[in-house]
């Protein structure tokens, strides 16, 4: 079972996308690694990117001109 620090973190989101929030790219990177392994590798690939609303990160799939470039 995960620590409640945790837990609190998960919950934040951004007001603008309603997209879950993390403070740290460590920590969205972590939760990246979870929902990849959830989903099977099944799905587009996903990125940790900063938002520029709420200046914290979030996860999400990889734009569509970056997965063309590099063949993803």
């Amino acid at each position: 079972m995960r620590n409640l620090r945790h837990r609190a973190r998960r919950k934040r989101r951004c007001s603008t996308t309603g997209k879950f929030s993390y403070l740290r790219h460590e920590d969205a990177l972590a939760d990246m690694r979870l929902v990849h392994e959830k989903n099977k590798g099944i799905g587009p690939p996903l990125c940790v990117y900063r938002c520029h609303d709420c200046r914290e990160f979030h996860v999400g799939h990889t734009p569509v001109a970056i997965r063309v470039k590099f063949g993803l």
